[in-house]
């Protein structure tokens, strides 16, 4: 089994570490006959990025600031912005490719409609299950990320690259004990997790985050699926919704960082590649920190009241059957998506789950 970090990205790792060996060298007066400071050199690119985060978790996206301004030696700094607070979530995809912001920490399950690969992107349901490892094989060493960036391009953005974040989770109002309960319910979901719970006989109904609390609160909905326990902590949708569900849909659902087309090719190319390690280093770091988060909120939720509930084995085999006809759909809806869907089925059978 190949290492964590692969031969590719050491390689531009290395790269990196030149090009700041170079950067931090000592200045030298200009002689006669020499080239003049390059002023690119020291130029500061201060870029407007707008995450789907709502304002309770914007914390997660310090980690990926400091690492970009750390990297860069203070050239590269990220000014964020919560869900909302610019253009609605669903709209950061179009608000980066227009230059409205410069950056978005997107989620592909919001557009899988335009970008059929998105969906593959975002995270099969039922496929991720080892945090980390598969999406870093699926992309890094097995070629999803090229056809990726490919398909994103298209749309006049950049795909830096895919961040891992917390288990896809379903938080609801009351507890369920078998697929029935769960068909009474009404769920916000998104994108392929919304279709697979539609499969399963599951209702469901697209809300903004920055209002789902309130649709909570009011009956409107009667659970969400948005993330893992550290993200219901944070957005205090424990505080009206007190059952956590496991097995969770996903391990890990996987977002992106996404950069203005214009905006990426004025970068330097040492910015551009600090831009793509910073964010796999810091994907990595969520992976990694992820569960940590998921124990530290159950407890804390715990205190307050919140249960957590185990479902059925024969309730989440149902689930599954209803989720894995939507991978031949995704694969059937364009020749890109197709190929992205059978990397991820040949890195299953590699695994020995599927045949």
């Amino acid at each position: 089994m190949r290492g964590i970090w692969s031969r590719g990205m050491l390689v531009g790792l290395l790269v990196v570490a030149i090009v700041l060996v170079a950067a931090c060298a000592p200045a030298t007066e200009p002689t006669p006959g020499t080239a003049a400071p390059n002023p690119e050199a020291s130029k500061v690119y201060v870029l407007k990025m707008q995450a789907l985060a709502a304002p309770g978790e914007m914390w997660r996206m310090e980690p990926l600031q400091q690492r970009l301004t750390e990297m860069s030696k203070g050239r590269l700094k990220i000014k964020a912005f919560s869900s909302g607070e610019i253009v609605p979530t669903v709209e950061i995809l179009d608000a980066v490719a227009s230059g409205v912001l410069d950056m978005g920490w997107f989620c592909g399950a919001y557009v899988s409609d335009k970008i059929p690969i998105a969906a593959v992107e975002f995270g099969l349901p039922f496929s991720w299950t080892d945090v980390g490892l598969d999406v870093y094989n699926i992309f890094w060493e097995r070629g999803l990320l090229d056809l990726v960036r490919e398909a994103y391009g298209e749309h006049g953005v950049y795909y830096v690259g895919p961040v891992h974040t917390a288990p896809y989770s379903l938080l609801a109002k009351t507890e369920a004990r078998g697929i029935e309960d769960l068909r009474k319910m009404k769920i916000r979901s998104t994108g392929i997790t919304a279709k697979a719970l539609n499969n399963a006989g599951i209702p469901t109904v697209y809300v903004p985050v920055e209002e789902t609390y309130v649709a909570l609160a009011t009956g409107t909905i009667d659970g969400v699926v948005y993330g893992g326990a550290g993200d219901y902590r944070d957005t205090k949708f424990y505080e009206v919704a007190k059952y956590y569900y496991r097995p969770p849909i996903m391990a890990s659902s996987t977002c992106n960082v996404l950069v203005n087309m214009d905006v990426w090719n004025s970068l330097p190319s040492d910015l551009q590649a600090i831009l793509v390690y910073g964010t796999s280093d810091y994907s990595q770091w969520m992976a990694f920190n992820y569960l940590d988060f998921e124990y530290q909120a159950l407890e804390e939720m715990g205190k307050q009241g919140l249960k957590v509930v185990t479902l059925p084995d024969e309730t989440v085999a149902e689930l599954v059957e209803a989720a894995l006809p939507l991978w031949d759909e995704v694969a059937a809806s364009s020749p890109r998506a197709a190929k992205g869907v059978e990397i991820v089925k040949d890195w299953f059978r590699t695994k020995g789950v599927i045949e």
